[in-house]
């Protein structure tokens, strides 16, 4: 059977290279909530973009994720001993700071935009075993708009 593609295979590009290191990120859409791969909980996802750039980079987009906490968590502690509820809360609250977001309570609002800096590692794909740039660590360093 012939089949066409919409291009040569001779024209095929490979990936845009992203070294590891600190890059300025923007918040691309509104935060979302997901079931995570194992069925135990959900994850806040947050697609950031590299920006800032100007070259190939500019616009690939990363995930991040906050695991939010579960009954799972309640009875579950850390190796440095804090409660696995608070270690998720600590770092979803440090996350919305750096964001630009609110918290009053128990609920927290996460902006539809915002910039922030985070740094990529090349990790590597559990699916294929290939390198791949990841976003490692907390995001940090909040930034207004138009500033670097």
């Amino acid at each position: 059977m012939e089949f066409e593609m919409p291009k040569s295979f001779e024209e095929t590009r490979p990936p845009v290279e992203v070294t590891e290191g600190e890059y300025v990120f923007a918040l691309v859409k509104p935060a979302y909530t997901q079931i995570n791969n194992a069925g135990s909980g959900f994850n806040i996802i947050l697609e950031l973009a590299i920006t800032g750039e100007n070259d190939e980079r500019d616009g690939l987009v990363f995930n991040y994720y906050l695991p939010m906490p579960n009954d799972g968590d309640v009875e579950k502690r850390t190796r440095r001993g804090q409660s696995m509820v608070d270690w998720k809360m600590d770092r979803i609250g440090k996350t919305i700071e750096v964001l630009g977001g609110k918290i009053k309570g128990k609920k927290f609002i996460i902006p539809d935009q915002a910039l922030c800096k985070a740094k990529i590692e090349i990790g590597t794909s559990n699916e294929t075993g290939e390198p791949f740039p990841q976003i490692s660590g907390d995001l940090k360093k909040k930034i207004r708009k138009g500033s670097r």
